[in-house]
């Protein structure tokens, strides 16, 4: 379809144009009023031309004497002329007027030519809609069979939902390849309109330009570039058809690609539910397989305690008379030992009591005497106090440890010593 900077160059327009503003009915009324009253002018132009060729000379007034000038300027009759001389300048200004509206008249002309053209081009577009409207039923008539046709496909019990995937994937690298050989076409119709513009816009500055300058314009020039416009937009207007029928075939891949999404999201969450069930499925069995494992374990543990128990059971012996008494013996000799080291005990710490307070006695000397003595000479402490010696301690000891055995063994009558006591002992 033809552009605006079509019409623009078709339909030229003057800039010195002054009613192009206001609307074609008011701009008709004004000119007829101006055109009544233009014929009133003219009649009065040709009244007082009339008056003028039968009164007035020019000649009377240009070859007259000083004197009589002045004196001819006095009478009426040259008040009268100045008057029409007056009436004459206003009469100049309304036919300047006229030729003011002549132009306006043209404009009008201009004007109502562009009107015409751009009621055909909406009427064109008018067309265009239509088609535009017929082609989109077709292309739901078809979007809706190629719904049915997938939905089939979709619905088919033979392919799994990994084939649906791979054919889907296949179909969307096709239509990818497609789209990008659509896209280089419809860069190149692109940069075609892109240059076509360029050259209206050209041929748009060299007419104003020509305007600009008053240079004469031809009917060849006109026709030519009449010629030129008709053909360069007929050529636009089959890009332009060609660039619709591609936005179509675009649109329709959309939808379909659109679809095909649609079904592939539906079918990976399908997929991702499929994945959950498995996984709790899995979790399930793990479960299973641990609780089974803790009860084989507990059966076992079980097993292993029952076991042990039969085998004390088994094993187990009751306790004899003599044994019991080598329990009461041991009992007595662990006694007996415990006091005696009890004993020793008390008499290590009152030697080491004793022994501190001794050392402590004889360093208290020792710093009395090493005052008082100033010479170089050295003085020998003075000897420890008599302590008791650890051999009579220990010898002690024996003695009430042989006493000891002695009780015991007096105590079992017509029974041998038992040999783990020395040991024990020990």
């Amino acid at each position: 379809m033809p552009s605006e900077s079509f019409y623009s160059i078709c339909t030229y327009r003057d800039p010195l144009a002054t009613y192009s503003d206001l609307p074609v009915q008011v701009m008709e009324e004004k000119l007829l009023k101006i055109s009544m009253h233009l014929n009133a002018l003219r009649l009065e132009n040709w009244i007082f031309e009339s008056f003028l060729k039968e009164h007035i000379k020019p000649d009377d007034i240009i070859m007259m004497d000083p004197c009589d000038r002045a004196s001819h300027l006095e009478s009426p009759k040259y008040s009268l002329s100045s008057l029409s001389l007056g009436q004459c300048a206003g009469r100049s200004l309304c036919l300047e007027a006229e030729q003011k509206v002549f132009v306006a008249k043209s404009q009008t002309d201009a004007l109502s030519k562009h009107l015409r053209a751009l009621k055909d081009g909406v009427n064109e577009e008018i067309e265009i809609c239509h088609n535009r409207m017929e082609n989109y039923s077709l292309e739901l008539r078809d979007i809706a069979k190629m719904r049915k046709q997938f939905e089939r496909f979709c619905s088919y019990e033979g392919f799994d939902a990994m084939h649906k995937c791979i054919y889907g994937e296949k179909f969307l690298n096709h239509w990818k390849k497609w789209m990008r050989k659509r896209e280089e076409e419809v860069q190149k119709i692109r940069t075609l309109t892109v240059g076509l513009k360029i050259r209206l816009k050209n041929v748009k500055e060299d007419l104003t330009i020509k305007t600009r300058t008053r240079d004469l314009i031809t009917a060849t020039d006109c026709s030519a570039l009449q010629m030129t416009n008709k053909y360069l937009a007929d050529i636009l207007f089959r890009k332009q058809v060609e660039f619709i029928e591609c936005r179509k075939k675009q649109s329709a891949i959309c939808a379909n690609t659109l679809r095909l999404n649609h079904r592939m999201s539906e079918l990976l969450l399908e997929n991702a539910k499929q994945i959950r069930r498995l996984r709790s499925k899995d979790n399930a069995v793990e479960i299973c397989n641990n609780f089974r494992e803790r009860i084989f374990n507990e059966s076992v543990e079980e097993e292993q305690l029952l076991m042990d128990l039969s085998y004390r059971q088994r094993t187990h012996r009751y306790p004899t008379v003599s044994a019991m008494v080598e329990l009461a013996i041991l009992d007595r000799q662990l006694e007996h030992k415990l006091k005696i080291e009890s004993r020793r005990l008390a008499t290590s710490k009152l030697r080491l009591e004793c022994h501190r307070d001794a050392w402590r006695i004889h360093a208290a000397r020792y710093r009395r005497i090493a005052k008082k003595n100033t010479s170089n000479r050295v003085t020998h402490p003075p000897p420890l106090l008599n302590l008791p010696k650890e051999s009579s301690v220990t010898e002690q000891s024996q003695e009430e440890n042989a006493q000891f055995k002695k009780r015991t063994c007096c105590t079992v009558k017509g029974r041998e010593k038992p040999n783990n006591v020395d040991a024990l002992l020990t």
